[in-house]
This record gives C-alpha cells, structure tokens and sequence, in this order.
C-alpha cells in the first residue's frame, strides 16, 4: 500500500512500504517523476503522510516501527529552495506510543505547524498527540488517551481551525464519533454512538467534510456494501443510528476493501474502495470508485 499527498499545485508525493520495510519516496513536480530515494526506517505497517501548503511545501510522514512506536520525518523547502529532510534522510524522530495497531493517522489544520496525530492503543483506546508551531510534541511526556475501545485505525478530518472529528469503529461493530470544539473533546468522558453494522474484513471508517459543519462518513457493512451517513450542520442523515445504503441497485460488492474518501469544491465527493490483494503476481487487486455529483451517486466504476 502507499499514500499520495499534494502540498502545492502540480505536485505530487508518493509513500511506501519498500525493499527490507524501509520507506520510499517519490515526487513529480508538475512535468516529470523523480526517482525513488530511500527514507529509512524499519517499518510494519503503511507509511501516513500529512502536508501543509505554502511556499515551503512542507511534509510530514508518520511510520510505525517494529518496536509498536510511532515515529516521524519531516520533509521541506529550505529559504534557498533545497529540499531537507527533518532529523535527516535516513533518520527518524520518536514519539512512542507502544502501539496495538500498524499504521497511524495524522491531519493539519489552522495555523501553520499545527498537527494533529491519533493512533489505536494496546488497549484499543485512541491515542492523540500533537505539535503546534515551535511548542513541541504534547502532551508531554507521552500520548493521551481519548478512552473507547476499537479494533481499527481511526479516521480524522477537520473542517477548521480548533475543530477535529474522528470516527472509529468499535468491538461491537458500531461507529463512534469524537469531536474537538476548540477547548474540550465533545463528547468528554465517551463516544458518540452512530450505529452500523461494520464488516470485520473491512473495519475501517472513511470521512471527509464538504465545508463548515459539514461532515461525510462510510464504512462497509456486513453486506459487503459501502454505506454513508452525512451530519448537516444540527443533525445526522438518515438518522443518529441507520446509514444509507450506497450501492442498492448495484449488485457489485465490495468485501474485504478499505475506503478512502475525498471532497472537491465543497460538493463533489470521491470514494474509492480496494479490494482484492497487490502483495503477488497471481493475485490482483481491483479499484472501486463512485462519485457524489450533489445529488446522486452514479454506477460504481473501475
């Protein structure tokens, strides 16, 4: 698996898992692909990465070690224009963790230097930590627990400053929400309940909010279908428990896939969906795709 990420316009950076688990990367810069350069590390899981535009392109990957720490690099345009690396190209900063998952998630927003990143416990609790500026990583000396119990990497947007909304799925197979609302976790002491029944092939959740007070969430049932639940600014759609079935008139499933969702212009919405497996030649993974045009969602695509 990899993780592409864009922090100025006509540029693309690409993120994997390669050769003796270390990770790669590559950039394309508007005309043509550089090659792949060699970042370190000894990773388990897939690499996440995070940018904040500007004129310093700046980008933050986030990696799990054999050893269940998180651990991070930094990547930017010095004022000379020369691409460095944070602590260095091979080099990784720690941030432990001890983690009960592979892979972590990261999001930033407000003012620049301001990141956020959540990982699953060995409890199954969310982890957060987070950087803001030239504060250092808090809190201080490790991460906080945001409680619940759940058995798949969280999924975190946010659509503004001092404002963050993740979503897990949970060991009854029910999604919870948690949201930051600038000076307290809401809700404080649990999660809020949104039903669903996920499937455990697919136990991750997808989100991404369309603007202010907008937000979009899907997971795959049990079914084997993608469902969707959307929060319009004071209430859920369809309701606070039942979600809406996307495919219903599509006989395709998707069992086993991990979504992936994205939002342009404030209206359109991508979701994509992998199933099937790249890890050999015989086996070939198939990808999914349906978009939400703002008033429908057309036949799934390949």
């Amino acid at each position: 698996m990899f993780i592409v990420t864009s922090s100025a316009a006509g540029r693309l950076d690409v993120y994997v898992q390669g050769d003796q688990q270390a990770v790669f990367y590559k950039k394309r810069d508007g005309v043509s692909w550089s090659g792949w350069e060699r970042l370190g590390g000894v990773v388990v899981g897939n690499p996440y990465a995070t940018s904040w535009g500007g004129n310093f392109a700046r980008q933050d990957v986030f990696v799990v070690s054999t050893d269940r720490n998180v651990y991070h690099k930094a990547g930017f345009f010095t004022h000379d224009r020369v691409w460095t690396w944070l602590p260095s190209q091979q080099d990784w900063e720690l941030l432990g963790g001890q983690l009960g998952s592979t892979t972590v998630t990261a999001v930033s927003w407000g003012e620049i230097g301001r990141l956020d990143v959540f990982a699953t416990g060995q409890n199954g609790d969310i982890l957060h930590r987070y950087v803001d500026g030239d504060s250092g990583w808090q809190p201080q000396p490790d991460w906080e627990s945001l409680g619940g119990t759940f058995y798949a990497d969280p999924a975190v947007v946010s659509w503004g400053p001092n404002r963050l909304d993740i979503f897990a799925t949970g060991t009854d197979d029910h999604v919870y929400h948690k949201a930051w609302t600038g000076s307290a976790w809401d809700p404080e002491d649990h999660w809020e309940p949104l039903g669903g029944t996920v499937s455990a092939a697919s136990p991750h959740t997808a989100a991404v909010t369309r603007g202010g007070g907008l937000l979009d969430v899907f997971h795959i049932g049990t079914n084997q279908k993608a469902h969707w639940k959307s929060w319009q600014g004071t209430s859920w759609w369809p309701s606070q428990n039942d979600w809406h079935r996307i495919d219903a008139d599509d006989d395709l499933t998707v069992e086993g896939a991990r979504l992936a969702a994205v939002s342009v212009f404030n209206v359109r919405m991508d979701l994509f969906a992998m199933s099937g497996t790249l890890e050999s030649n015989d086996n070939y993974a198939t990808v999914l795709h349906k978009a939400w045009n703002g008033a429908a969602w057309p036949s799934i695509g390949k």
